[in-house]
């Protein structure tokens, strides 16, 4: 048996892999996936009305960390007034990194 091309079937099948899973890490959200995300995460606390999100990610470094991020903001029911708040959220994972209320 020759060894050769074993090995390089090997070797080219796992640099295809990381080649590929360093792709996919790397995708960002849709901004639409990414509002989702953050209704989601904080309907338990908040009686979400409306949202909206820039399409547009931005960089951003927070505590020596640097993130793809979308801004955006959404309206929520507390009593009888709504309240706005600010959003920023992880472009790759949908994690809100801050929610700011005016």
């Amino acid at each position: 048996m020759k060894w050769k091309p074993l090995i390089f079937g090997f070797v080219v099948g796992m640099t295809s892999q990381l080649v590929y899973q360093k792709r996919k890490e790397k995708q960002l959200l849709t901004p639409e996936k990414a509002l989702q995300s953050v209704k989601k995460s904080v309907k338990s606390d908040l009686d979400v009305n409306n949202g909206w999100i820039y399409l547009t990610p931005t960089d951003m470094k927070r505590h020596g960390i640097s993130y793809n991020v979308y801004q955006g903001g959404v309206t929520a029911n507390q009593g009888n007034e709504k309240k706005h708040y600010d959003f920023i959220v992880d472009a790759q994972t949908g994690t809100i990194l801050e929610l700011q209320s005016h």
